[in-house]
């Protein structure tokens, strides 16, 4: 399933991000775990916690919402809390909404694509999954398989722990790689050795970071001056038809937008 608007010769594409998702989307056997909620599915979840009652909607499009939550604390014969006492009514509600798809799981997955040059951004999209999760989070792989090759890729998730998988980038092979990082914590060391290495895929590669923080740097060492640019506004342009187009870097720290740094021409596939 996917949105595509048409005007002129420009191409923006939705990417069904749970397209190709190997997980069941019906329902599961009696004793075993609910399969989870996919796209275009609506589902409405009674939370029972024994102290009050709450509605969960996860809707067609990720959209959530969550009414009433009520919660009792007062004493009353055989109203027993769900599953047990340990936490109050709306900590038991939060816990089973975390077993749904978060908000970063349900991001919009963009392929824009201009004569040859394809483009790619998917906000805060999940890529490997935490220990212990299942298999299914790592939703980079449904994306690639439906994005494949394209010339410039927007890191997911700012960089974060979790994205810019082997699989995700053998198979989309992009030459230009922007993080848009903000904290100490972005980009990971693990995903910019990753998006660094020649073993996920050959050939040359240029890494733009917004904003590359001097104890980030630090912790990841000599690899962190292999990045082209390390903070400042970051410019893709594309020239006319699409065959080929230039990253620019703009100073951040004032609003004359000084070129700081031009990169390119880079041709597109």
């Amino acid at each position: 399933m996917a949105v595509m608007t048409q005007t002129k010769r420009y191409l923006i594409h939705l990417i069904p991000f749970f397209f190709a998702l190997f997980v069941s989307i019906g329902i599961a056997d009696a004793g075993e775990p609910l399969a989870p909620w996919s796209v275009g599915f609506l589902d409405i979840h009674h939370i029972s916690t024994g102290k009050g009652n709450a509605t969960f909607f996860v809707f067609p499009d990720g959209t959530t919402l969550l009414l009433d939550a009520g919660a009792n604390t007062l004493p009353i014969p055989y109203a027993d809390a769900r599953p047990n006492d340990s936490l109050r009514p709306g900590e038991w509600i939060a816990r089973y909404i975390e077993h749904q798809p978060n908000e970063n799981m349900c991001s919009i997955a963009l392929r824009v694509s201009y004569g040859k040059l394809d483009y790619y951004t998917g906000g805060d999209l999940s890529g490997i999954p935490n220990i212990g999760h299942p298999a299914w989070q790592n939703l980079e792989i449904p994306v690639a398989r439906a994005l494949g090759p394209v010339e410039v890729h927007v890191v997911n998730h700012h960089g974060s722990i979790d994205p810019a998988s082997p699989f995700f980038l053998a198979t989309t092979r992009p030459r230009v790689h922007i993080i848009p990082a903000w904290s100490p914590t972005h980009p990971a060391p693990s995903v910019l050795k990753r998006l660094l290495s020649e073993r996920a895929y050959p050939g040359p590669r240029d890494v733009f970071i917004l904003q590359f923080r001097e104890p980030t740097k630090a912790t990841i060492g000599p690899r962190a001056e292999r990045v082209k640019s390390d903070g400042g506004h970051v410019v893709v342009r594309v020239a006319p038809g699409g065959n080929s187009y230039r990253v620019i870097v703009l100073d951040d720290s004032t609003e004359t937008y000084e070129i700081i740094s031009t990169h390119g021409p880079y041709r597109s596939e």
